[in-house]
């Protein structure tokens, strides 16, 4: 259970209407209306906060990637090396 608390801690909760201003939301819907409408609130959220997406989606990730958005996403090699600290 403390472990799970723990995990918890590192989880922040965003309510995109509320903290992404509807400029960069009207963005997103626009970035992501031919490809996933669905997937909007993560691009927002990308462009309000910058953050990184990893995402198991391949077609989002390819698609954007065509319309040059690819800096939008983080390769699983790339998250390894900030999550994985090797012990000494």
């Amino acid at each position: 259970m403390a472990e799970f608390k723990q995990l918890l801690e590192g989880i922040t909760i965003v309510n995109i209407k509320k903290e992404v201003s509807k400029d960069l939301i009207l963005k997103a819907e626009e970035i992501t209306k031919d490809i996933d409408y669905n997937d909007y609130p993560f691009i927002a959220l990308h462009l309000e906060i910058k953050h990184k997406i990893w995402t198991m989606d391949n077609f989002l990730r390819n698609r954007l990637t065509e319309k040059g958005y690819g800096h939008f996403f983080i390769s699983i090699e790339e998250l390894s090396k900030h999550l994985y600290k090797k012990k000494q």
